[in-house]
Parts: C-alpha cells; sequence; structure tokens
C-alpha cells in the first residue's frame, strides 16, 4: 500500500518585472521545463538527489520518479578471492504533477525519506538548481496541502467567531482569484516582503466567507486561526487550521500509463473537493 501526500508548488517571480506576460509563458510552463530539465545539485556531497523516468501522463499530467544516489562499497567473491568493490543504491519514490493546478502527489517511502514531507524539500530544492529558475529569475515554493473539514466544522458550530487570521505569501498567478487574498498579496510584493499575516476582528465574522477563505488558504498551503465561542459566556477558544495532511492510499503504482492517469484523477478530485465552496462560484 501507497500513502500519496497532496503538496502544492507555487512559481514565484523575484523582481517586479512582467515575467509571464514579457515572455508570453505560464508559471506552468515553466514548472515543466524546470522538472524535464531534470535539474542536478550543484553542491559535491556523497548522496544525490535526482529526478528521472518523466512520462506525459495527459496535456497537464507528468508522471516521474526522485530517488537519490549513495555510493557503498559491496563485498563480494570472485575466482576464489574476497573482494570490495564501490557500488551505489538509489531508492525513489513516485510523484505525480498537474502542472496547471501545480499540485503534486508524492509516496512516502521510508528508503528515500521518513516522510513525504522530506522528499517534498529535496524536490523543490533540485528545482531551485536548475537552470530556468536562473534563467527567469524566479523561485519554487512548495508546501502541504491540509484538509480543513475540521477547522471549518468548529467556525460552522460556533456561537460566534470574534477573531481570524491568515498567512499570505507571494503572488501566484493562478491564485489571483480571493478578493481578500489578492490585494494583501500585492502589497507584500511591493514591500519586497515573502511572507504576511493579517487579523481580522468582530463580535461574529460572517461564517460562509470564512468557509471559502479557508478552502482557499488550505488549498494554497497556507495558515489560518481562528478564536471562537462555544456559547455566549464562553471566553473563546482559539482554533487553527492545522489539520490533518491530505492522504490519497493506492495498493501500487502500476507502469501502465493509464494506471498513472486514474491515479492523477483521484488526485485532481481530491483537491478540487478541498476549494469546492471556490468552484461553485467560478
Amino acid at each position: 500500500m501507497l500513502e500519496f501526500q497532496l503538496f502544492r508548488i507555487k512559481v514565484v517571480q523575484l523582481s517586479q518585472t512582467a515575467l509571464f506576460s514579457r515572455r508570453d509563458i505560464k508559471p506552468s510552463e515553466l514548472l515543466k521545463e524546470a522538472i524535464v530539465s531534470l535539474p542536478k545539485d550543484d553542491k559535491e556531497r556523497m548522496l544525490i538527489w535526482h529526478i528521472g523516468n518523466i512520462e506525459e501522463v495527459d496535456n497537464n499530467g507528468l508522471y516521474f520518479r526522485i530517488g537519490r544516489t549513495t555510493p557503498q562499497t559491496t563485498e563480494r567473491y570472485k575466482d576464489g578471492v574476497f573482494v570490495e568493490e564501490m557500488d551505489e543504491i538509489a531508492p525513489y519514490t513516485h510523484v505525480l504533477i498537474d502542472i496547471e493546478k501545480e499540485v503534486c502527489a508524492i509516496a512516502k517511502k521510508i528508503k528515500v525519506s521518513p516522510t513525504s514531507k522530506g522528499t517534498a524539500r529535496q524536490l523543490i530544492r533540485l528545482l531551485n538548481y536548475s537552470e530556468i529558475k536562473k534563467r527567469d529569475n524566479i523561485e519554487f515554493e512548495i508546501s502541504d496541502i491540509k484538509d480543513p473539514d475540521d477547522f471549518i466544522s468548529h467556525i460552522k458550530k460556533a456561537h460566534s467567531v470574534s477573531k481570524y487570521w491568515l498567512t499570505f505569501s507571494r503572488p501566484n498567478p493562478i491564485d489571483n482569484d480571493d478578493l481578500v487574498v489578492k490585494p494583501l498579496e500585492a502589497m507584500l510584493q511591493g514591500l519586497g516582503a515573502d511572507k504576511g499575516k493579517t487579523e481580522f476582528d468582530g463580535k461574529d465574522l460572517d461564517r460562509e466567507r470564512l468557509e471559502t477563505l479557508s478552502r482557499s488558504i488550505a488549498a494554497t498551503g497556507e495558515e489560518a486561526g481562528a478564536t471562537i465561542k462555544k456559547n455566549e459566556k464562553d471566553r473563546g477558544t482559539r482554533r487553527r487550521l492545522r489539520g490533518n495532511p491530505v492522504i490519497i492510499k493506492v495498493e501500487d503504482v502500476a507502469r501502465e500509463k493509464g494506471h498513472h492517469l486514474e491515479l492523477l484523477k483521484i488526485i485532481r478530485s481530491t483537491y478540487e473537493n478541498i476549494r469546492r465552496k471556490n468552484n461553485d462560484k467560478e
């Protein structure tokens, strides 16, 4: 049984230059370019991470493997003599990505990394070593997608919600659909900052709007929290969008291309379900 964890990749401009319009190229295309370029670690080390086995699943879907190579000494017996020979081990795991939505799923494999999150950090490190990153003055970021349902459930059931805070980061073109977050991201970019946080206070904040915000925040890998009251006399309890990581379990990853497509469809459906309130309004 394989467990795929969902992550969100962002393609972020590092300057005010109108990069995407100037080159008439989408962020998703830059992401694909970076992956297929098979970026390499530019530091000399014993353990080296690689991307390989890239396959196009459909117009927006890619399957590939990520792993690490490590040299090791192997003891062998040859022609009546015990000898030591240098060998190399290369454990790997599976990745499926929708480049348009910038959503990827990484299979957990202990031999590669104790957690999928650890593998995700290595993936984004590799992408930031790519020539595409340097050439186009961009940066790749990754964050885990959390299931917002428990957090939203507490907001809906509360007697009142008096505070709500959220984090935001540099603009990502495909996420500019939120009327609250969009201007905050623009201000952050104008200031040359990397991360921001804002808070809203009131007697009882609008629950429907908070749900829409929470789903957007969860889907983009940001953080949020709220102060809720269970009843009129309650002093208030703080809740955070901690949420469990979004996991998709499958028996195995077959070599057949059709199997990759079926799994990619599940990944897309799971992601859209997280954002469903936003999608209803589009």
